[in-house]
């Protein structure tokens, strides 16, 4: 199920899935660890170092609170 939602987004005009890097989940293991981040924010690191290695600075997302104290990316709330 979530390789078909993977693939359905691909699908979308203008987006560019990026691929997870065995070097994107050391940075995501190493900002958990300088962040004393739990297990259920290890997803929200490891966005944050995919983007890191990108050079996309903002992510909108409703959690923007998850993205507090990454240097290097902003989080907006498109709602708030």
């Amino acid at each position: 199920m979530a390789r078909e939602k993977i693939r359905s987004i691909a699908r979308l005009r203008g987006l560019t899935v990026l691929p997870l890097t065995l070097e994107s989940i050391h940075h995501a293991l190493d900002q958990c660890v300088a962040g004393g981040v739990t297990r259920q924010s290890y997803f929200d690191r490891q966005l944050a170092a995919l983007m890191l290695r990108e050079g996309i600075p903002v992510i909108l997302t409703e959690n923007d609170g998850d993205f507090a104290g990454i240097e290097g990316i902003t989080a907006l709330n498109p709602f708030a």
